[in-house]
């Protein structure tokens, strides 16, 4: 899978509601459990918080891919502007 191949998936799943339904799903889920959880158990604790945390992260690197598509057709699309006007330049130096 390409760079823009992978941010373009990145941003259909962005859109994707029953994926973002399943990822509030699981954070309900998650709170939930920390919310039962008995008070001193922290080993508990620190492990739902670590999955929270996990899970907060799906999505941030999601946007990340994403936005790589807008990063990736601004470079190239420098580029082109590059390579254009250095075309023009030596056209006006070196006329045929």
């Amino acid at each position: 899978m390409t760079p823009i191949e992978r941010a373009e998936r990145a941003k259909q799943l962005l859109e994707d509601e029953v994926f973002k339904q399943a990822l509030a799903a699981i954070r309900e889920q998650l709170v939930a459990a920390l919310e039962s959880a008995p008070f001193g158990d922290q080993t508990m604790h620190h492990h739902i918080t670590l999955e929270l945390q996990a899970l907060r992260q799906i999505p941030i690197q999601l946007r990340k891919w994403a936005a790589q598509i807008a990063l990736d057709k601004a470079k190239a699309a420098e580029e082109k502007f590059l390579q254009n006007e250095r075309r023009r330049v030596i056209n006006y130096i070196n006329p045929a």
